[in-house]
């Protein structure tokens, strides 16, 4: 489907205009915002479509904004606060891909609108990126904030990226590696193994720097085969597969929450009324005429009219009693005494084995539980492909 033309906005802001796109979200939905890299644009962007479909179909809101020309990263994140929060409400979900999640980090852990920041998903981010720039530049230069540096580059049409000094020598003020960062949220970074622009180390560097300064869990995704831009069909899967893990971990949070407070608010109420225990006695009745019958009492108290209740000749009732009705509870002692056999217990000790195998040997490995079990099941996707090849091959004999 993709974004269409008529959402597209514009913000004026001084001499700058700035182009957005916003869809507001459904009830209690959060609005996932897409924050594109250096010198990216929404609409030019197959992954800001994509992000906006996986939107629409989850009846969330969506918000994407390109960044003005020139400028630096202070500017930038400057730009991406005032338009959340001039043109946002609720929750958001923060998806940067390469620089993106630079300006991300910076807006869930230095801005006015980190309170309502939910989590963060960085696709091959590129943090702190203009640091290593700046010692690509010519030394006599490094300091002239005029010069306009020409970097190579792939993705620009004439080659290079024009790049004036001053972009990176005012984008010092943004370093996050190094940094004080107040980061409350998760974040999530998606990083490819064959990114030659940023190197699948820088990724796992700064899963160890947040690890350190932030409260909440950081998770890296590292793709085998994927690029710097992530972009083809298996990779955008994996990132809307982690936006909606995100977000539906969230509503069972929420939803912990408020069972948790429901039973706090009955907890409370029952503790108010336990001062007096009169206060939960509720007692009515009524007149009965009662007719004295010898005959039938003796029939009753007679206890050659009883009988054992479960076999057990020491308990005795009669064919009113309403332990009649209930079922035969063998004794506990009589359980205890069928115990397993030895080889059915070998055997369940082996199950055990096998079963638990796989995390007893990631703790040996120093590797967390959800790292090794997408290692399993990385395994077993290479074993189920072998096997469906295999099967082509024997189908087309």
């Amino acid at each position: 489907m993709g974004i269409s033309p008529s959402l597209v906005r514009s913000f004026v802001k001084g001499t700058k205009r700035l182009q957005y796109i916003y869809r507001s979200p459904g009830p209690h939905e959060p609005t996932i915002c897409y924050i594109p890299g250096f010198q990216s644009q929404c609409m030019e962007s197959n992954k800001c479509h994509h992000v906006y479909d996986l939107a629409v179909s989850e009846n969330a809101g969506f918000f994407g904004w390109d960044h003005a020309n020139g400028g630096s990263v202070l500017e930038w994140w400057s730009d991406g606060n005032e338009l959340l929060e001039k043109y946002t409400k609720g929750p958001l979900v923060l998806v940067g891909p390469s620089m993106g999640t630079w300006i991300a980090l910076l807006l869930a852990g230095r801005s006015p609108v980190k309170e309502r920041i939910q989590s963060i998903v960085g696709v091959g981010g590129g943090v702190d990126f203009t640091e290593r720039w700046l010692q690509e530049v010519p030394v006599e230069h490094r300091e002239d904030p005029k010069y306009i540096w020409k970097r190579p580059s792939s993705y620009a049409e004439c080659g290079y990226y024009a790049i004036p000094v001053h972009t990176l020598l005012d984008s010092r003020a943004c370093l996050v590696m190094g940094s004080p960062l107040d980061i409350r949220v998760p974040v999530y970074l998606i990083h490819g193994q064959a990114d030659s622009d940023v190197p699948p180390q820088n990724a796992i560097l700064l899963k160890q720097y947040l690890e350190e300064h932030s409260i909440e869990k950081v998770y890296l995704k590292l793709i085998e085969d994927g690029d710097h831009r992530l972009s083809r069909p298996q990779d955008m899967d994996v990132i809307s597969s982690i936006i909606l893990s995100r977000s539906n971990e969230k509503k069972i949070k929420e939803l912990m929450v408020d069972h948790k407070k429901r039973a706090e608010r009955r907890r409370a109420y029952y503790e108010s009324r336990r001062g007096d225990p009169r206060q939960l006695l509720r007692v009515v009745g009524s007149a009965i005429l009662l007719h004295p019958d010898a005959e039938q009492y003796y029939h009753h108290e007679n206890t050659n009219n009883l009988m054992p209740w479960q076999g057990d000749p020491d308990i005795k009732i009669d064919r009113f009693d309403g332990r009649s009705l209930l079922e035969f509870v063998p004794d506990a002692k009589a359980r205890d005494a069928k115990l397993q056999p030895t080889e059915d217990k070998e055997l369940s000790d082996d199950l055990n084995f096998e079963r638990y195998h796989d995390l007893v040997e990631a703790e040996r490995l120093k590797v967390s539980e959800h790292d090794r079990l997408a290692e399993v099941e990385e395994e077993w996707n290479q074993l189920l492909d072998r096997h469906k090849a295999l099967l082509a091959m024997l189908t087309e004999k």
